[in-house]
């Protein structure tokens, strides 16, 4: 009888997830990874603070590869954080999108070009220490599964 209930339990409080993974492929503009040139429109700047910083390409999805059900299944999700000792984080207001941005582009246009989005990079050389949390780029891969 425990076992019943234990299942029963455990059917209903079931919840899908995707799992990442860090891959060592080369990603593209558009596809999924951690660090790296994020996807930006030809007629937008890099995500830049109030002080006009920019912040760096954290991690952006390719919503084609989640199977999720109450999940765009378009489209590029993109995080961007600032390059200091706190990641971004801002302590007084965590859902100000200053030095942070989540952004999503249900069409990206792709014939946008890594080049393109090179040439809006500011020269950041000069700034003292390097915070960012990932060195690189990677490709992530997806696995559905429930928990």
């Amino acid at each position: 009888m425990v076992k019943e209930i234990r299942e029963e339990i455990l059917q209903k409080t079931a919840i899908p997830y995707m799992k990442l993974q860090l891959t060592d492929t080369k990603p593209s503009l558009f596809d999924s990874k951690v660090g790296g040139i994020g996807y930006v429109p030809r007629d937008a700047k890099i995500p830049e603070d109030s002080e006009g910083v920019q912040l760096r390409l954290l991690a952006q999805i390719d919503c084609a590869e989640i199977t999720l059900e109450d999940f765009p299944h378009q489209g590029l999700l993109q995080f961007w954080i600032l390059n200091d000792d706190v990641s971004g984080l801002n302590f007084d207001d965590n859902t100000l999108q200053d030095t942070f941005r989540v952004l999503y582009f249900k069409e990206p246009d792709r014939t946008v070009t890594e080049k393109e989005i090179c040439e809006k990079v500011q020269d950041s050389s000069s700034d003292e220490e390097d915070y960012f949390p990932v060195r690189g780029c990677y490709g992530l891969a997806f696995s559905a599964g429930v928990d």
